[in-house]
C-alpha cells in the first residue's frame, strides 16, 4: 500500500468519525429538547399527583373508617371491596414509581 493510499484512508476514517460525532451531538440535542417538551407537557399532571400525595394519610384514615363501617354492615362485600382496594393501590404505586423514574432522569 502506498503512502498516498494510507493517507487517504486515514482522512476518510477521520471524516467518518467527525460525521458520526456530529450526528451523535445532534441526536443528543434533539433528545434534550424532547425531554424538556415532555416535562412541560406533564407538569400539570405531576403537580396534581404531588397534591394527591399530600392527602395520602387523611384519605387512608377516612378509607379505614369506611371499611370498618362496611365490615359491620356486610362482611361478604368486604372481599369485593378488598380486591378493589388492592387494585387501586397497585395502580397508585405504579404511577408513583413511573413519575419518580421520570423525575430522576
Amino acid at each position: 500500500m502506498s503512502h498516498h493510499a494510507s493517507t487517504v484512508k486515514r482522512c476518510s476514517l477521520k471524516q467518518q468519525r467527525e460525521q458520526l460525532e456530529r450526528r451523535i451531538a445532534l441526536e443528543r440535542q434533539q433528545f434534550a429538547r424532547a425531554t424538556q417538551q415532555w416535562y412541560g407537557a406533564t407538569a400539570g399532571f405531576d403537580q396534581r399527583m404531588a397534591q394527591l400525595a399530600a392527602w395520602k394519610k387523611p384519605l387512608l384514615v377516612v378509607g379505614g373508617l369506611l371499611l370498618a363501617r362496611q365490615l359491620r354492615r356486610s362482611p361478604s362485600k368486604l372481599l369485593r371491596l378488598g380486591k378493589r382496594v388492592v387494585a387501586l393501590y397497585a395502580v397508585g404505586r405504579n404511577a408513583h414509581g413511573m413519575l419518580n423514574r421520570l423525575r430522576n432522569r
